[in-house]
């Protein structure tokens, strides 16, 4: 039994790629009204939970636990999350930015729901033999994005324990992947904090040598007196 829209799943298995599929003419910033009013007239809402632009911008949709109805099976719907790029990428390639948004956020969700990288899928996979989504210019792409998926999962997850840490001592205020470059702002924030805390710890330490000091001074003097 399918479940319904918009309720939390039980769990993730997937990942489903997808296109818009329709003419990149159409300006990114109208991306969720061309979605509820020409592609799902049906349902009461988008269906996808993530939707990159052409300029690489991620675009939050759904929250990504919860079921929507973006691929006609109820198997996939009800354990999978939709990424859809913008564009008909049947009739152009997507773009670089495109691309490296995909990869990026592809590793953050197979993390997040430990999820193996060969269950990364385009739409055309998963029971649709009518439909060319993702586009075949995108779909050709899919081999290589999932062998780079799964080269960084292969990776020592010392990076990812870093994150945790500097999350943990505040040094990093905002989710950060541990394969995304840092700007400098970040970096310069992390070592600022640090110093801070360092800083803090000596002056800690000094004021606990200086009340033993004056402990042991005034045991001093009371001895002296009593002589």
């Amino acid at each position: 039994m399918a479940l319904d829209y918009g309720t939390k799943r039980t769990k993730t298995i997937y990942i489903i790629v997808h296109h818009f599929g329709v003419d990149s003419s159409y300006n990114n910033l109208d991306w969720q009204k061309i979605a509820v009013e020409h592609h799902f007239k049906r349902y009461p809402e988008y269906h996808y939970h993530y939707v990159i632009l052409t300029n690489g911008q991620i675009m939050k949709g759904n929250p990504d636990d919860v079921v929507v109805w973006h691929a006609n099976n109820n198997n996939v719907n009800d354990t999978s999350v939709a990424v859809c790029l913008w564009g008909n990428l049947s009739k152009r390639e997507s773009t670089k930015a495109q691309i490296k948004s995909l990869v990026a956020l592809l590793k953050k969700l197979v993390r997040k729901y430990k999820i193996s990288p060969e269950n990364i899928l385009g739409h055309r996979d998963v029971g649709d033999e009518w439909t060319e989504c993702p586009g075949h210019y995108l779909y050709r792409l899919l081999p290589k994005i999932r062998t780079e998926v799964k080269e960084t999962m292969s990776k020592p997850v010392w990076k990812q324990k870093a994150v945790n840490i500097a999350k943990k001592f505040g040094w990093l205020k905002a989710e950060h992947s541990p394969d995304e470059q840092a700007d400098l702002g970040t970096i310069l924030a992390i070592e600022i904090n640090k110093e801070i805390e360092r800083l803090e710890y000596e002056k800690s330490l000094i004021e606990t040598i200086s009340q033993l000091l004056i402990s042991e001074i005034d045991k001093r003097i009371r001895e002296l007196k009593n002589e």
